[in-house]
């Protein structure tokens, strides 16, 4: 095969970014498949038409291109001495993201919120153990479904009923807010942090493997929640602890693997090359269809209605509120009147050429929660998110699906930025819309 070489190895750690940014692993698709033959929920089919549309624009199938989150195996025998790992690794993500105008959403501190602006750093963990490779497992996880993760320090006399009663509890507070069905990874064991990393960890095991007893009797206790499946790992134990971790993972649960040998021989270990269903149809009835302009009769809606909306939108999530909220505060007008305007909460991807948007989704609405007050006061329309509201409010809330980035591009039309370019995927964003579809929640 030749001589390894530093290219050889980012090389392949691009690949395996874009590969599992832009397609989910035959297991996972696998598991939505069923759903979708054994209800009749839209839901599912409009998840199934945005893995094929992604699949074939190369483009990612959530606009939350997530933290990048590696698992690399180190063998002894790799020569490791000759390679900065961290360094080539961090170059792989942030030339990768760059290259396929992916989103960047990683910020340089908890407070200050700057965008570092190549998504990296990534986070490494790093395990030794025998043979003459080096193997890179990456999970791509977003935001919405790692804020709904949970953990927990329970009395070993909790025992497994205990594990069971925690994990619906984590699925009950999680609702729809981080894009089920679910994959959810459960980790057992060790210390606080350890189980944290076993349950993140877990969710890098397929869904079609064989499961053990525990994971059965799991799957059996959630039968009632909007699930994909469950895997567990476990670690031992102080007398005196058991830490429980149960970290979810939305429906496009993106993981790949990529083995590098000696030699320069690469090999990516997940099928992505699977036959995936085309000409998918989504239910159309029971939907009405109106334009954004009729506000009388959007203010008349019902909770339920699905609709198909058309004309003008404006994205604002996080850090453009707080700062039409400072703004607003210290008497300045706002960069756009916000009397009748609907807004999209959504960090879409840059724009590849050609394009015009990247995809984009809807982020979790709980977040502008606090916003909301100001929002009345301005006599907003209706805002547009994922998962349910945290407090009442008098506007109209309307719901889409979650992670299904490349769907929703394609019902706009338009996009011009008016304000905070420099939030970059934050900024706001006039979009035109056509048969953009909503749920009133």
């Amino acid at each position: 095969m030749g001589e390894l070489s530093t290219d050889i190895i980012k090389n392949a750690l691009k690949q395996l970014i874009v590969r599992t940014n832009i397609s989910v692993g035959s297991d996972v698709y696998a598991a939505v498949l069923e759903k979708y033959h054994n209800y009749s929920d839209r839901k599912y089919a409009q998840i199934l038409k945005n893995l094929s549309i992604a699949k074939k624009t190369q483009r990612p199938i959530c606009q939350d291109t997530g933290v990048c989150i590696f698992f690399i195996e180190l063998g002894r025998g790799f020569p490791l001495s000759s390679f900065d790992i961290k360094k080539i690794v961090e170059e792989s993500v942030s030339e990768a993201y760059e290259e396929n105008y992916f989103r960047k959403s990683m910020a340089e501190n908890i407070f200050d919120r700057v965008n570092t602006g190549d998504n990296t750093p990534p986070v490494i963990y790093f395990d030794v153990v025998d043979g003459e490779s080096i193997k890179f497992s990456l999970e791509v996880k977003g935001g919405g479904s790692e804020n709904v993760s949970a953990l927990k320090m329970m009395p070993p006399s909790a025992g497994e009923d205990g594990v069971l009663e925690f994990i619906k509890e984590t699925l009950l507070n999680a609702k729809d807010k981080g894009c089920p069905p679910y994959v959810v990874g459960v980790g057992l064991g060790g210390t606080l942090e350890k189980a944290a990393l076993l349950s993140k960890k877990a969710l890098t095991l397929r869904l079609d493997s064989e499961k053990n007893d525990f994971e059965k009797k799991i799957e059996k206790a959630l039968k009632d929640f909007d699930i994909l499946g469950v895997r567990v790992l476990d670690y031992p134990t102080h007398i005196a602890s058991m830490a429980v971790s149960v970290n979810l993972c939305c429906h496009c649960c993106r993981h790949g693997d990529v083995e590098i040998f000696q030699d320069g021989e690469v090999r990516f270990c997940n099928d992505f090359d699977y036959e995936i269903l085309e000409n998918i149809e989504i239910p159309s009835d029971n939907i009405i269809e109106l334009n954004t302009s009729q506000c009388d009769e959007i203010k008349k809606l019902s909770k339920g209605t699905h609709v198909l909306l058309s004309g003008e939108i404006y994205t604002a999530r996080d850090m453009a509120h707080k700062r039409m909220f400072d703004a607003i505060n210290r008497g300045e007008t706002l960069p756009f009147d916000l009397k009748n305007k609907i807004i999209f909460y959504a960090g879409p991807c840059p724009s590849a050429p050609g394009e015009v948007i990247g995809p984009v989704g809807p982020t979790t609405s709980a977040r502008m929660d606090k916003y909301l007050d100001m929002c009345e006061k301005q006599e907003v329309l209706a805002t547009i998110g994922k998962g349910a509201r945290g407090v009442d409010s008098s506007l109209v809330y309307f719901t889409t699906t979650g992670g299904v980035a490349c769907l929703l591009q394609q019902c706009i039309k338009k996009s011009e930025l008016v304000a905070y370019g420099d939030l970059g995927p934050e900024a706001i964003y006039r979009l035109e819309i056509e048969k953009f579809p909503v749920v009133v929640s």
